[in-house]
């Protein structure tokens, strides 16, 4: 049976219930159907890139003030730091809309700003650059850590680094199941399964 004392987590959607409307942010910024936006903002040229990411970060924005804290999260961020445990957030967001979410939110308190990776300081997920960062500074070893996401985007970053993988809420599809590790239909489920030495 494993520890795991690195705990990395997506932030929207996953610490928070899910606000953003990805089709309509997609219709604002002229993305195509089914093309993902960072990926997309990357096969631009730099003069299109910058305000296309400028817009970007103020239409996230827009939504903090409506944000909630996803069922189970403050609890389970507690029991964590009451483990002297690691945590942080790896999201495609800006570092700065995360801080802002995290105090919404009231998690803030128990977040590192250091421990907060946006798009901007690290390559996006899937990318497991994020990852490999947290777990240098955590002083981590792959079998340690985990990361825990409602999205594939969130599991193949993991899978990518070489850690472990929890996808809270359902899979859209199967391939994206198979990537979870473990799979729980939200956050005070994991937190249950913790407590009772049922995982890891």
């Amino acid at each position: 049976m494993k520890t795991l004392s690195g705990w990395i987590f997506d932030l929207d959607g996953t610490l928070t219930k899910p606000t953003h409307d990805f089709d309509f942010i997609r219709e604002c910024l002229a993305v195509p159907a089914g093309e993902l936006i960072l990926e997309y903002s990357q096969s631009l040229p730099i003069e299109e890139s910058k305000p296309f990411l400028k817009k970007l970060s103020k239409l996230e924005q827009s939504v903090i003030k409506n944000t909630q804290i996803a069922e189970g999260a403050n609890s389970l961020i507690k029991f964590l730091h009451s483990q002297s445990y690691e945590i942080g957030i790896l999201t495609r967001n800006t570092k700065d809309n995360a801080i802002q979410t995290l105090t919404h939110i009231d998690l803030h308190k128990f977040f590192r700003p250091e421990f907060i990776i946006g798009r901007d300081e690290q390559k996006p997920k899937p990318s497991p650059e994020g990852i490999s960062y947290l777990l240098g500074k955590w002083d981590k070893k792959l079998n340690n850590a985990v990361i825990i996401g409602d999205y594939r985007l969130d599991l193949e970053a993991g899978r990518n680094a070489g850690i472990s993988t929890i996808l809270i809420g359902q899979a859209t599809d199967e391939d994206t199941e198979k990537l979870a590790d473990y799979q729980f239909s939200n956050l005070s489920k994991l937190k249950s399964s913790l407590e009772s030495h049922l995982l890891f």
